[in-house]
């Protein structure tokens, strides 16, 4: 039984190992490159936030910290004219910058950059304030109530099944803002080698939120290690999952008391409780598994066959999940690397269409020389830009995709080049198609320019008065007014009034001004006016 219990530490030993949060410090004020204004938590490695960039959006975020990166979903709230939602990948550069990976619906922002210092510390409560200490708090399934007793504070708490702590009871008085407790495990319990007779002291402090161990003296550091945070009223216990839900405790094996943790999107039946769900870890600690796979299999005469079979289920188990799960992680950046990719290879096309689309129009209205002089430049880039990003996406998906079958017999250097490679090529090309679309919007704005005023000119010239009247006159006296392109290079415009009879003697005629003059942004440009 004693190498039972040792692999079923190791086991506890390799799961505590891997979940470990990240040591950022997100809560505060940020605001992104779009404009939103966020108010962000940070609780361990979990992140939530409240964006508001009203009329135009609103929405809330809950995501989980793991290798500096934010895996998390958003969705916009009512209030704001967006209503959409969506998965959200945000890597941490730093406490003051965060940066977007991915995302799988269109998500305006793609940096934040923090506006204020960190979170300052809940503020101390007077001495003979105890207001800021009593209610419920909770670490990871483990509850204390506090309340008011006499001059001081009442403690209890409870331990979760599976839990290392004994329940317990504490009195406390408030001094300089710290509580100075005497502690003692509950009297009444008991389980397997656990006794009620456990007694020590500690003093605590409201800290950032939390009521944590500044000192603990006894046979346990629990209160020390484990910071509480407070519940909101109302708010439930976080229940804890075992193999036998309704067995008392001296019914279960040690294994039972295990909590299943969440691994790659699966929940894993051997690990220790204080996982958090959605968190997925791509690493393990093959020499603890190793180590304990062997020490159960070098005592085949330590215990019987079925003892051997749940022994060594933990750490198999365990390993198993892992491996899964560093696939499915490894799987997801593969894709997200690819979507990306066609991402670029859509707006790369779109870049090119849309200069395409210019060239058409630029040509059909007498813009020849400006579209060989100004656009075609750009327009071949354009084109070239799009073949060279559409023929590398259909390669590497190949590519990806033969690495992905490598990474699951466990080769997961080809996957991890092919996701830096294709990152690596999306970001270069993404800077030079924006570069582009840039020098072709550029062309696209003088053309719109140099046109909209020779048609503003003619427009112009059709509300005078005077042409309004030979517009209108019976019998009819004037075809057609139009703009015409007298000259293609450089490209110059004139009015030209069509008479309905050549010979028309009309004397109005001669009263129609030869010149027509529009502002241009402060500038006047004036256009010739041709009568025939």
């Amino acid at each position: 039984m004693k190498l039972i219990v040792s692999i079923f530490a190791l086991g506890v030993c390799v799961c505590a190992q891997l979940v470990n949060a990240e040591s950022a410090n997100l809560t505060g004020t940020w605001k992104d490159d779009n404009g939103g204004v966020y108010q962000i938590r940070q609780v361990g490695d979990q992140v939530f936030w409240h964006m508001d960039m009203r009329p135009e959006a609103l929405n809330a975020f809950k995501g989980t910290i793991h290798d500096k990166t934010i895996y998390g979903e958003w969705a916009d709230l009512p209030g704001g004219k967006l209503q959409n939602s969506g998965a959200l990948d945000v890597r941490i550069e730093s406490d003051s910058k965060l940066v977007k990976l991915w995302s799988s619906a269109n998500y305006g922002g793609s940096v934040w950059r923090r506006q204020e210092a960190a979170a300052a510390p809940a503020p101390v409560p007077a001495e003979s304030d105890a207001r800021g200490w009593t209610g419920t708090w909770d670490s990871k399934g483990y509850i204390i109530t506090v309340s008011e007793d006499g001059e001081g504070l009442l403690m209890k708490w409870t331990s979760p099944p599976g839990g290392n702590t004994d329940p317990g009871i504490a009195h406390c008085k408030l001094s300089g803002g710290e509580a100075s407790c005497e502690w003692k495990s509950d009297p009444e319990y008991k389980d397997g080698e656990k006794s009620g007779h456990r007694t020590g002291t500690m003093t605590l402090r409201l800290k950032d939120g939390h009521l944590a161990g500044e000192s603990v003296e006894g046979p346990n550091d629990f209160y020390e290690s484990h910071p509480w945070t407070a519940m909101k009223p109302g708010a439930k216990w976080p229940q804890d999952w075992t193999r036998h839900a309704n067995a008392k405790a001296d019914d279960l094996k040690p294994w039972d008391h295990f909590r299943p943790f969440v691994l790659g999107g699966n929940f894993v039946q051997y690990g220790l409780g204080t996982a958090t769900p959605g968190m997925e870890v791509v690493l393990m600690n093959r020499r603890i598994v190793a180590l304990a796979v062997l020490v159960a299999v070098a005592a085949p005469a330590a215990f019987a066959a079925s003892d051997m079979e749940w022994a060594l289920k933990p750490s198999m188990d365990v390993a198993v999940a892992l491996k899964d799960g560093r696939y499915k992680i490894v799987e997801r950046k593969a894709n997200q690397a690819l979507d990306l990719l066609k991402d670029l290879r859509n707006y790369a096309e779109k870049v090119y269409d849309g200069s395409e689309d210019l060239r058409k129009e630029m040509l059909s209205n007498h813009y020849e020389d400006w579209v060989n002089t100004k656009l075609l430049p750009s327009h071949f880039e354009a084109k070239a830009l799009y073949e060279t990003i559409k023929k590398t996406y259909d390669l590497e998906k190949g590519n990806v995709k033969d690495a992905l079958n490598k990474a699951k017999k466990g080769d997961y250097g080809p996957a991890d080049a092919a996701i830096a490679r294709v990152n690596a090529f999306e970001a270069d090309y993404e800077a030079q198609v924006k570069a582009n679309e840039a020098k072709i919007d550029a062309v696209r704005k003088l053309y719109s320019r140099d046109f909209g005023n020779a048609k503003a000119a003619l427009a112009s010239f059709n509300a005078q008065p005077l042409i309004k009247e030979l517009l209108g006159a019976k019998p009819k006296l004037v075809k057609e007014i139009y703009l015409e392109a007298v000259k293609t290079r450089p490209i110059e415009w004139a009015v030209v009034l069509k008479k309905d009879r050549k010979d028309s003697n009309d004397p109005r005629f001669g009263q129609v001004p030869r010149l027509v003059t529009i502002d241009d942004g402060g500038n006047p440009v004036s256009y010739r006016v041709i009568i025939r």
